[in-house]
């Protein structure tokens, strides 16, 4: 839970422009590889009531992007 909240913080850092996008780019990359660990669809499935929509829309589409 810590890190996909840390991940939400930065990820309305880049959206409000106030993160780098190099800064951003490797938080995204380390976040896409996180979700690629088993049991976090289980995670995410249990938790994502608990963040945003753009942050759960972020997350939904690598997902997708994982099984496709």
């Amino acid at each position: 839970m810590q890190i996909m909240v840390y991940g939400e913080a930065h990820f309305h850092q880049f959206q409000l422009e106030l993160m780098q996008e190099s800064h951003w780019l490797g938080l995204s990359k380390f976040l896409t590889n996180y979700i690629d660990n088993e049991g976090f669809r289980d995670f995410w499935d249990r938790e994502k009531h608990s963040f945003s929509k753009e942050y759960c829309a972020w997350i939904n589409d690598r997902l997708t992007a994982k099984e496709s």
